[in-house]
């Protein structure tokens, strides 16, 4: 449906000669970008957190190292900021999301205890795996709950 408009579109204004032309030619561009991003956003905006969390999510390691721990702090940090955008969706969730982040510090905490000097490979490698853990446990949850965030009771 978009591809004759914008083949007409390229084939009526590849030869432009006169300033109403090109005057014309830059609004009839304008307003189709606007349609195109109006259209892919209508199809997309619902589902933009529940993409967001699911792409989070695939990204937690599994494995102890220091750009690991880089990684999941970071994730760590994103998690946050889409808990605060899901929170302000609604009364249900802001009443349900509360106990995300009581997980969110206790998966902080263990993460921490991870990168510990006195603890040994074997011990950070355990709780290095038992943080990311709680972590996608956690974020599982939250997607059951969140679904495509049109809960509202």
């Amino acid at each position: 449906m978009l591809l004759p408009l914008l083949l007409n579109f390229f084939y009526r204004y590849s030869v432009l000669d006169q300033p109403t032309q090109i005057f014309r030619a830059r609004y009839y561009f304008q307003l189709l970008h606007h349609i195109i991003v109006h259209l892919f956003y209508s199809e997309t905006s619902m589902n933009t957190t529940a993409i967001t969390l699911q792409a989070l999510f695939n990204r937690i390691p599994r494995r102890h190292s220091l750009e690991n721990v880089k990684e999941i702090y970071s994730i760590l940090t994103e998690y946050e900021d889409l808990l605060i955008t899901i929170e302000a969706v609604n009364a249900f969730y802001e009443k349900n999301i509360p106990i995300y982040f009581d997980e969110l510090e206790d998966v902080r905490a263990i993460i921490k205890k991870s990168t510990d000097n006195k603890a040994s490979k074997k011990m950070k490698d355990g709780l290095f795996d038992e943080g990311s853990g709680n972590l996608k446990d956690s974020m599982q949850k939250l997607m059951d709950v969140y679904g495509d965030g049109s809960q509202t009771a």
